[in-house]
């Protein structure tokens, strides 16, 4: 309920998050296809 008053602050970090994780598993992703070549 707390996110509802600190919304653009939520937002801020959520982006940051998701953006670490998708790129956290982009990495993983292209470090596995270059170890399986």
């Amino acid at each position: 309920i707390a996110w509802i008053f600190h919304g653009q602050k939520l937002d801020l970090w959520a982006f940051v998050g998701m953006g670490l994780i998708v790129s956290g598993v982009a990495v993983l992703n292209l470090l596995s296809k270059v170890s399986a070549h």
